[in-house]
């Protein structure tokens, strides 16, 4: 937009001047994308942006037929709220407080906590060997492990690297369900390592409670010999034979802690990678590409001609 502005102006002389002034306004710099323009750039260089789609096609599929496949194994466990130890001091837990004995309950996040637990990755992995199959891709990092190098890997890294790629679990808050899931590159594998924390995580809570019921018993037949009336010492009594049922039961009953309701089976298909996702990704972003070098290369093009 221009607009002349006109006014007087006193010259030494005296006399007045008629002054024009004249504002130019910048025109707006139009920053929108034109379709149009996008349209020709790519139909001018097509056969660009076919070389880079073709490309990345071709680098998808070889990466998706070349990477390693990676199976996964589910477990669907039911926490078991009624175990005979939680059960014995449910019913007698009253009788023992009247005797003045103090006796611990169950708590129903416990168990939930041990599977979750390092710990139990940690026996896993010794009792099963794992170091150097969970490194077999770092070979020279074991090698210095084993030969004590600068930087050797312990226990440690493979808890951290077992929780981060094999394992992982969820519970469903409203079925109070537990799914542990199980990754790894061989289907029979994951099956079996699936299977086996489930059954060591039950073994460590049942041992746990035996022993806690050993040290119960010992301190309920400390109490009854010291126990001079009558009614103590059946209350007592009632309660160390309901305590010994309930360890005889538990040495007995592998499913402790957590009941399998769908037990791990070998997968019949890979988990990861998923081929058809991996190629129309890279397809899609090879057109993409292509796209924008079209682009570029007609705006370079017209300042170039603009310049001269």
């Amino acid at each position: 937009m221009t607009g002349p502005m006109q006014g007087d102006r006193t010259t030494p002389s005296g006399e007045q001047v008629e002054v024009q002034r004249i504002y130019i306004r910048e025109p707006a710099v139009d920053d929108s994308i034109d379709l149009r323009q996008v349209w020709d750039a790519a139909w001018a260089d097509k056969w660009i942006i076919v070389a880079i789609t073709a490309v990345c096609f071709v680098a998808s599929v070889a990466y998706a037929l070349l990477a390693t496949p990676i199976y996964r194994a589910e477990v669907l466990l039911a926490p078991v709220s009624d175990n005979p130890m939680e059960s014995s001091l449910a019913r007698f837990g009253g009788l023992a407080n009247l005797a003045g004995i103090s006796l611990g309950t169950g708590d129903d996040k416990h168990a939930m906590a041990v599977l979750r637990s390092k710990a139990l990755v940690e026996d896993f992995i010794r009792e099963e060997k794992l170091m150097p199959v969970l490194f077999a891709d770092e070979p020279e990092q074991m090698h210095k492990s084993l030969s004590g190098g600068e930087t050797p890997l312990d226990i440690r890294d493979g808890v951290s690297k077992f929780d981060r790629v094999v394992r992982s679990i969820s519970e469903d808050n409203k079925t109070g369900l537990i799914k542990l899931s199980v990754q790894w590159t061989d289907a029979e594998v994951a099956a079996d390592w699936a299977r086996k924390l489930v059954a060591k995580a039950n073994d460590q809570i049942r041992q746990r409670s035996i022993q806690e019921s050993e040290q119960r018993l010992k301190y309920l037949n400390e109490q009854l010999a010291k126990a001079s009336f009558i009614e103590l010492r059946e209350a007592i009594s009632r309660v160390i034979e309901s305590e010994v049922k309930s360890m005889m039961l538990a040495q007995v009953q592998t499913e402790y802690a957590f009941k399998v309701i769908d037990p791990a089976v070998v997968p019949k298909y890979r988990a990861a990678p998923r081929r058809t996702l991996i190629v129309l990704a890279a397809t899609f972003v090879g057109v993409l590409l292509g796209v924008a070098l079209a682009v570029l290369r007609r705006n370079s093009a017209f300042v170039s001609s603009g310049r001269r």
